[in-house]
C-alpha cells in the first residue's frame, strides 16, 4: 500500500523487517521477491531489500542440487545484487555460471546460441 502513495523507501524497510520474521525460506523469498518487484535499488532501503533477497537466494542455492533450477536461483541472486549496487559480486556469480558479463542483461541473451566469442 505504501508503494501506491510513493513511500517506496518506507515500504521497502517494512517489507524487509517483515521478511526477517518469517520462518520458512520459501515464504521469505516470496516476500522479498514481491518487495523487490515493487521497489528499485534507488534508495538505501531498496538496496537493502535487494541485498537481503540475494543473500537469501544464495543460502537457498547452497542446498540445491546442481542443475537448471539452481542456476536460475543464482542468476536471480546476481540480478538482485546488481540492483543492490553490488555489481562486482554479481559479476563473479555470472562468471561462475559461464555467462559472459558483457552480455548480462542483454535482451537477446535468452535466444542467442552458445558460441565462443573472439
Amino acid at each position: 500500500m505504501l508503494e501506491h502513495t510513493g513511500e517506496h523507501a518506507q515500504a521497502a524497510a517494512l517489507r524487509l523487517e517483515y521478511a526477517q520474521t518469517l520462518c520458512g525460506t520459501v515464504q521469505r523469498i516470496a516476500m522479498l521477491r514481491e518487495g523487490c518487484a515493487r521497489n528499485s535499488g534507488a534508495t538505501e532501503e531498496g538496496r537493502a531489500l535487494h541485498q537481503a533477497l540475494a543473500e537469501t537466494l544464495l543460502r537457498h542455492a547452497e542446498f540445491m542440487e546442481d542443475g537448471a533450477p539452481r542456476r536460475a536461483i543464482l542468476m536471480e541472486a546476481a540480478r538482485a545484487l546488481e540492483e543492490a549496487d553490488q555489481g562486482a559480486v554479481a559479476g563473479e556469480i555470472y562468471e561462475r555460471l559461464g555467462i559472459p558479463v558483457t552480455f548480462v542483461g542483454h535482451p537477446l541473451l535468452e535466444i542467442l546460441p552458445s558460441v565462443e566469442r573472439a
